[in-house]
């Protein structure tokens, strides 16, 4: 915004006497937006990129902080949007605006946080009960946006069939056991737990061991 100005000088003798005329340019104050990242959630090791929408000036630079500390890192960067690098902690973004003379100001900040990749933190072991017995297995896993498939011999078992409940869960039964369900481990019952990030996590490949029921 342009203002001009001048200042008239009168006195008890005429004329008056006028200054010159000068302007004054009043630059708004830089504005920075909202930061939004490209993608909210990256799986751990991967890149995004971060934009600042709703711009009036220039960025002038970029800041980051990790794990929602309070402590800003200056980025050589004045790219909009800037691309990260690999991240593997939640990490903030910051963009310094500026516009004309005026001081700069951040933006608001966005918050990448970060998926992991399925892992396998409770195992299953080798079983034996007798004929007509119920049996079942538990698995723990860590990681993000978790989903579980229990398998025979490599093969997904299903709902409802065979005796068997709780295929896609973390805890697979078998209501009464068959001859027909005997496996050796080399062929046996396993979880493969899938998420959001790969790879996918297995646990071990167990054996079931049936005694037949004495007469």
């Amino acid at each position: 915004m342009l203002f001009r100005s001048v200042c008239v000088v009168s006195g008890s003798c005429a004329p008056a006497a006028s200054s010159s005329r000068v302007s004054l340019t009043v630059n708004p104050l830089a504005v920075g937006g909202t930061a939004i990242a490209g993608r909210s959630q990256v799986c751990s090791g991967s890149a995004t990129t971060i934009g600042v929408s709703a711009q009036t000036g220039t960025i002038v630079g970029w800041q980051s902080s990790t794990n929602g500390g309070s402590s800003w890192s200056d980025l050589a960067s004045t790219d909009n949007p800037l691309a990260t690098g690999p991240l593997t902690v939640a990490t903030a973004f910051r963009a310094v605006v500026q516009r004309g003379v005026c001081a700069s100001v951040t933006s608001s900040a966005a918050t990448v946080t970060i998926d992991t990749a399925p892992a396998i933190t409770t195992d299953v072991t080798n079983q034996t009960v007798c004929a007509g017995d119920q049996v079942t297995w538990s698995v723990g896993a860590t990681g993000s946006g978790l989903s579980y498939q229990w398998q025979r011999d490599g093969t997904n078992l299903v709902e409802g069939v065979g005796n068997f409940t709780g295929t896609t869960s973390t805890t697979l039964t078998n209501s009464a056991v068959g001859l027909e369900d005997v496996l050796e481990a080399g062929q046996g019952y396993v979880c493969v737990v899938s998420g959001s990030c790969t790879p996918a996590a297995s646990s071990s490949k167990v054996s079931l061991m049936v005694d037949p029921v004495s007469v």
